[in-house]
């Protein structure tokens, strides 16, 4: 009977040995990650255009009719060159 309880008690202790490892090696891939990223110089900024919604960017800002006449405008309030984007990516 003791027997059963050690090994139970020794098989506890490795099972949280083993959840606390993967835990700290996850801690420390993040931190390395994070480190990594704002190490990375960031790209230039893109030209003045119509703020996206996150996902969909500005997918529903586009017309469906007479289209030149959304681009004329943002080109009126954005200058000649701006930016939309329809997915976004990165």
């Amino acid at each position: 009977m003791i027997s059963a309880v050690t090994r139970l008690v020794d098989s506890m202790a490795l099972t949280y040995l083993t959840i606390a490892d993967i835990f700290f090696a996850l801690l420390a891939l993040f931190v390395f990650a994070k480190f990594l990223w704002h190490s990375t110089p960031s790209p230039a900024p893109l030209p003045p255009g119509p703020k996206g919604l996150p996902l969909v960017g500005n997918i529903l800002d586009m017309p469906s009719e007479k289209t030149w006449l959304t681009f004329a405008q943002w080109g009126e309030r954005w200058g000649k060159l701006s930016v939309y984007t329809t997915i976004p990516s990165g």
